[in-house]
């Protein structure tokens, strides 16, 4: 099972930068330098979450058929995190629209020129997602669109109403679980998780998108490998080399 020491261990060593990487000149804007700021965090928001997905599929259930709070609760998480990825990449692409001047900047257009060519599709396709722009019909880009437009499914009252219905009313063969503890720790409604899981199976029907967590996180895997290109690049773009960390104090 991959534990987080040895997450931690993977990490590379520290570097340092000038942190005027990150203000304006004569042709960057700080428009600009503030966006790509931004998507810095946005790589390390998806990176947590990959990293606790990780993490957490070295528990996968044994017995992945018979109903169990160990299935339950693993179920539940896993979708949870999802939940979280599609609301960050829905967050992400909002970034992007409102700030679709500073993409247009030759200096930002030399940076996604520099990166390698399945970043830089990758960051096209976030980028038209956007914008409402994309064409094609790549499994990607419906998932981009997903993300985009049904990612409100969280809390929607009538589409969780609505999955629990399709998951228990209509189907006889399947009732609602709960573990009744006298605490937080012992306790789980995994009827919830079964109502908002059934809601995003229906959504991601809408747009064919894919129908597989797994599936899903290899596309949330290429947005932030684009993420990560376009941040360095970004850096270097701007002349200031990488250093070793100064002394604390």
């Amino acid at each position: 099972m991959r534990e987080y020491k040895q997450h931690i261990s993977e990490l590379a060593a520290l570097e340092g930068f000038d942190p005027a990487a990150f203000a304006a000149d004569s042709e960057h804007s700080q428009q600009l330098c503030d966006l790509v700021l931004s998507l810095a965090l946005s790589f390390n928001d998806f990176h947590d979450l990959l990293v606790c997905h990780d993490i957490f599929n070295g528990a996968w259930p044994a017995d992945e058929k018979t109903p169990t709070p160990e299935l339950g609760e693993f179920n539940g998480i896993t979708q949870h995190l999802f939940r979280v990825h599609l609301a960050t990449l829905h967050e992400v692409l909002n970034l992007i629209a409102d700030n679709a001047k500073a993409l247009k900047e030759p200096s930002f257009e030399k940076v996604v020129a520099k990166m390698s060519a399945d970043s830089r599709e990758a960051w096209n396709k976030i980028v038209a997602a956007a914008s409402g722009t994309g064409s094609d019909t790549t499994a990607l880009t419906r998932f981009l669109l997903f993300a985009r437009n049904k990612v409100a499914f969280h809390y929607d009252r009538k589409e969780i109403a609505s999955g629990f219905r399709r998951a228990f009313v209509e189907t006889a063969n399947r009732e609602p679980y709960v573990s009744r503890g006298e605490t937080l720790a012992r306790t789980r409604f995994y009827f919830a998780d079964a109502a908002a899981q059934d809601y995003m199976r229906r959504k991601a029907e809408e747009l064919g998108a894919p129908n597989s967590i797994v599936d899903a996180l290899e596309f949330i895997t290429s947005v932030t490998f684009a993420l990560h290109q376009l941040v360095f690049t970004f850096i270097v773009a701007r002349g200031c080399a990488w250093r070793a960390p100064r002394p604390a104090g």
